[in-house]
């Protein structure tokens, strides 16, 4: 099978994960993966809810503000010309609304906890296929999917290994990384994530004499 290597590295990682740390992280996974015969894959993504509808909601409510103020206090607010004042609000209306539209708080408090859930879940499905973790010789494939947007992260794992160990399984793993999310400390909860992932796998899917690596050990990194 051929390995991937994605060369492309997005900007805003940077923030999360320093070179070293990708290392660290390949280091990790290689590690995982000398005891047992699963191959694990870890994502990392900017967001995976759609936010179109944000600056919608933005400017609305700062409509909604603003009309609640009434023509008189924009009359005199900085000039004495009030449609000259409005056309400085409507500018300062967009700048503001550009500007917290980008805001991750911001997205994930206007966008609802469900909706964020389900598209997280979509998303992670989608990369499990288009990262090939479900051609494994075994179906052994097994991603520790994080986005950063929704500060969830998912655990999805081939047939071979799901029949065994049902999703309850990586609930650990999933809170310790989210909480790394939080703590700014990202790096260090992924690896965690992928040593307990080798621990729980290499107990009913040890290491195989003619065991290859399938696919690659580096994080992969997507917008």
């Amino acid at each position: 099978m051929v390995m991937k290597n994605d060369s492309f590295r997005p900007k805003w990682s940077e923030n999360w994960l320093t070179d070293p740390q990708l290392d660290q992280i390949s280091e990790a996974v290689k590690i995982a993966e000398s005891t047992t015969s699963a191959e694990i894959v870890p994502i990392l993504v900017r967001g995976s809810s759609t936010t179109g509808h944000v600056p919608l909601l933005l400017a609305a409510l700062q409509l909604v503000i603003i009309s609640s103020l009434g023509l008189d206090f924009f009359e005199y607010l900085i000039f004495e010309n009030l449609y000259f004042n409005l056309f400085l609000v409507f500018i300062a209306l967009l700048f503001f609304t550009g500007i917290l539209s980008k805001s991750d708080w911001i997205c994930r408090l206007l966008t609802p906890a469900e909706d964020q859930r389900k598209q997280v879940e979509l998303r992670a499905t989608l990369e499990f296929y288009n990262c090939e973790t479900h051609t494994t010789r075994h179906n052994t494939g097994i991603m520790i999917f994080v986005s950063l947007l929704e500060r969830q992260v998912v655990v999805l794992a081939d047939h071979a290994i799901s029949k065994i160990n049902p999703p309850e399984t990586w609930q650990n793993i999933v809170n310790d990384i989210v909480k790394s999310i939080k703590q700014k400390d990202l790096a260090a909860g992924i690896v965690a994530g992928i040593e307990d992932c080798g621990k729980i796998l290499d107990k009913d899917f040890p290491i195989e004499e003619d065991d290859t690596n399938e696919l690659s050990n580096q994080i992969l990194i997507r917008d």
